[in-house]
C-alpha cells in the first residue's frame, strides 16, 4: 500500500492503474463523489489525492524526488523529476505552497476517470471520464493538462462552483476531450446511438484482421453501446 486515504463518498473512486512506456506508474483519482464536485477537489493541486492522474516512480530512479509530506502516504515511492507541478507557487491564479503541492499529479481536472488504457506502439494513454448530468468524455493523458472539471463538463462550461473565485472558465491549461457524447436526455435532438450514461475505454485495436479498426480505441457505455474511436482522426 502506497497511499491510504479517507474518501467521504462511495462513488467516483477512480483507481485505474498501468505502467506506461516510460516505466512509471499512472493512477487515476476521482473527485470524491457528489454532483458538481461538492468537496471542491477537482481544481486543487495542494489538497488531497483527488481529481487527477498521478505519475509515480516505484523504483527510486536517480534524480527523482520524495513526495511532499501528506498523512495518507504510508508506503515508499518517488516523484519523477519532470512531473509538471513540482515547485509551482500559483495555480489557476491563486497562490499555492510548493511544499503542499501534490507533485504526484500529472494531469488534473477529472471527475471520475474509471478506466485507462495505453496504446503500446505510440505510448498514448486514454481515460474514460464519467460525466455528471450531461456529457461523457474520452480524455488523452497529457502532461500538465487540465480536463476542466468542475468548471467544464465535456467541452461545455458548467454552473457548478469550483471552490475558488479565481478559477478561469475554462481553467488555465484546459485541454478539451478527445471525444464526448451526451446522456440520452441531455440533448433532445442528439442521435441516441451516440448517447449513454457511463463511459469505459480500451483497448486500442491493432492488427490487419480488421484493417478498418486498426488504431481505433474501443469506447463502451454501461447502457450498452460499443464504438470505435479513431485516435488519429477522432472519427467514431
Amino acid at each position: 500500500v502506497l497511499i491510504r486515504q479517507l474518501d467521504r463518498a462511495d462513488t467516483h473512486l477512480g483507481g485505474a492503474m498501468l505502467f506506461a512506456n516510460d516505466g512509471y506508474l499512472y493512477v487515476t483519482l476521482a473527485d470524491e463523489g457528489g454532483q458538481g464536485d461538492p468537496y471542491h477537489n477537482s481544481q486543487r493541486i495542494d489538497g488531497n489525492f483527488f481529481g487527477a492522474v498521478m505519475r509515480l516512480d516505484v523504483d527510486g530512479r536517480p534524480g527523482n524526488l520524495p513526495p511532499n509530506p501528506h498523512p495518507s502516504i504510508v508506503g515508499q515511492y518517488w516523484v519523477p523529476s519532470d512531473n509538471p507541478y513540482i515547485g509551482l507557487t500559483t495555480f489557476n491564479g491563486s497562490p499555492v505552497d510548493p511544499l503542499k503541492v501534490r507533485t504526484e499529479f500529472f494531469m488534473v481536472g477529472l471527475r471520475n476517470p474509471n478506466t485507462m488504457h495505453i496504446d503500446r506502439p505510440t505510448g498514448r494513454i486514454f481515460v474514460g471520464d464519467v460525466g455528471g448530468a450531461w456529457w461523457e468524455s474520452v480524455q488523452e493523458i497529457v502532461r500538465g493538462a487540465n480536463a476542466g472539471w468542475a468548471a467544464t463538463e465535456g467541452q461545455w462550461l458548467t454552473t457548478f462552483p469550483t471552490g475558488s473565485a479565481t478559477v478561469q472558465r475554462p481553467p488555465a491549461g484546459y485541454r478539451a476531450p478527445l471525444w464526448t457524447y451526451p446522456h440520452p436526455t441531455a440533448v433532445p435532438d442528439w442521435d441516441k446511438e451516440f448517447a449513454g450514461n457511463c463511459v469505459f475505454v480500451g483497448p486500442v485495436l491493432r492488427g490487419s484482421r480488421y484493417p478498418e479498426l486498426d488504431g481505433c480505441l474501443v469506447v463502451s457505455d454501461v447502457s450498452g453501446p460499443v464504438w470505435s474511436l479513431n485516435i488519429t482522426t477522432k472519427v467514431v
